[in-house]
């Protein structure tokens, strides 16, 4: 599917991937010192990239979901093909 628009499958961790099946979830996430509401859009894919162990010297604690001190905030945006390619 992401050859069609120039993107190598070789980015992309499959493992990471995730489909939001039409269940509202919904939380806080982000640092434990300035938590934000989080709302998991219904009927999003979300596509994983490989990124672990390449930004912060190998520490991927910006990855975490747990709510930890250095994790970032998630957000979801749609974009075409086209974009896709240029924001990888």
């Amino acid at each position: 599917m992401f050859t069609f628009f120039g993107i190598c499958p070789e980015m992309f961790d499959n493992i990471c991937d995730q489909l939001n099946d039409g269940w509202e979830r919904n939380g806080k996430r982000g640092p434990p010192n300035y938590l934000m509401n989080y709302i998991q859009p219904i009927g999003y894919k979300g596509y994983g990239l490989k990124v672990k162990g390449l930004y912060d010297n190998g520490d991927d604690t910006w990855l975490g979901y747990t709510n930890k001190v250095g994790e970032w905030y998630i957000a979801y945006h749609s974009t075409s093909g086209t974009v896709a390619k240029n924001i990888l």
